[in-house]
């Protein structure tokens, strides 16, 4: 599958490892990959508007 065709997933996550698994895992998938990270909603912000996935995996806790 080509870059073009795959969802593109940015990570919020406040928890590294959390976020490392996670990022792990959707990598792992054929027609996913993560395109950014970030640990609070602020950067969050920043990086979204930098990188414009197609779908924030967001932990709202």
């Amino acid at each position: 599958m080509t870059d073009v065709n795959r969802i593109r997933v940015m990570i919020v996550e406040d928890d590294p490892d959390w976020r490392r698994g996670l990022a792990a895992y959707i990598n792992s998938q054929p027609d996913m990959s993560t395109v950014a990270e970030a640990d609070t909603a602020e950067n969050a912000l920043q990086r979204a508007g930098e990188v414009n996935p197609d779908v924030i995996l967001l932990d709202i806790m």
